[in-house]
């Protein structure tokens, strides 16, 4: 049997309903406190800005048409499920909007939020939070199409406690290890950007070849310190290699001598 430990109804106007969203999602959060060269930073255990963006792009193109169903938001142990009424418009379906496509449901309510910047262009939701996602490390969102309504599913990590606690520690064993060899010296090539992964072993010295891919650069992506730009398709031509927040906050600390992470419940 599933226990609710927390609930929130929201009402108002919708651009208000954003921040009250994101609010809720972030005291059910994880905070931790990642320490670099300069200073402490306080990090959430959710992607903020990617699930920011799935609110406001669930509030504008949402179908009101039925005021007594609600757009929903739940947040689980291993997921953050977002569910709007109205499921896509003709002529769209889940590829195209993923690739950027965008037909406007409510012309009106869209403008009041780009007039508030809430939204910054057309059609780059979806495909943003999909990037940001993959450069916090986490597995690709899933986007379902049902009987008028479209669901959004994002996996993060484990919110059970005790769960949490455990593999916290243990990613964090995990991400010493995967450091042998060239792990960090191609954490601080990916740090300056997006490579592919002739560039990624040409610029440490090594040479480029499934060998070296397999002992070198997996287990950063296995760890969650690198991410793909493609995750979907391993082998796209296109594909490059770009790091984590959690791979940038490990080099960090390895740059400046510190400790690890340290970790705490808000």
């Amino acid at each position: 049997m599933r226990q609710i430990t927390d609930q929130a109804r929201i009402t108002g106007p919708l651009p208000d309903a954003v921040d009250k969203v994101m609010d809720f999602l972030k005291r059910n959060a994880f905070l931790r406190a990642e320490f670099g060269e300069v200073r402490r930073a306080d990090v959430y255990s959710i992607p903020i800005a990617p699930l920011r963006e799935l609110i406001v792009n669930a509030l504008v193109h949402s179908s009101y048409a039925d005021h007594g169903t609600p757009i929903k938001v739940a947040f689980h142990d291993t997921s953050i499920v977002i569910e709007s009424p109205g499921g896509l418009l003709p002529g769209l379906t889940v590829e195209r909007v993923l690739a950027g496509v965008s037909v406007i449901r409510n012309p009106v309510l869209a403008r009041v939020f780009s007039e508030l910047g809430l939204i910054e262009q057309w059609g780059t939701g979806l495909p943003k939070a999909m990037m940001a996602l993959a450069a916090a490390g986490l597995p690709p969102m899933e986007v379902e199409e049902g009987h008028e309504r479209l669901k959004i599913t994002v996996h993060v990590e484990n919110h059970d406690p005790e769960k949490h606690q455990e593999k916290h520690h243990e990613k964090h064993q995990v991400s010493t290890e995967v450091l042998g060899g060239h792990g960090q010296a191609i954490l601080a090539a990916v740090s300056e950007g997006a490579l592919s992964r002739s560039e990624v072993f040409d610029g440490i010295g090594v040479h480029n070849d499934y060998r070296a891919h397999v002992r070198n650069l997996l287990p950063l992506i296995n760890a969650g310190l690198v991410a793909m730009t493609e995750p979907n398709s391993p082998k796209a031509r296109t594909q490059r290699y770009m790091i984590t927040d959690a791979g940038r906050a490990l080099l960090a600390t390895l740059a400046s001598g510190r400790g690890l992470t340290t970790e705490g419940k808000e």
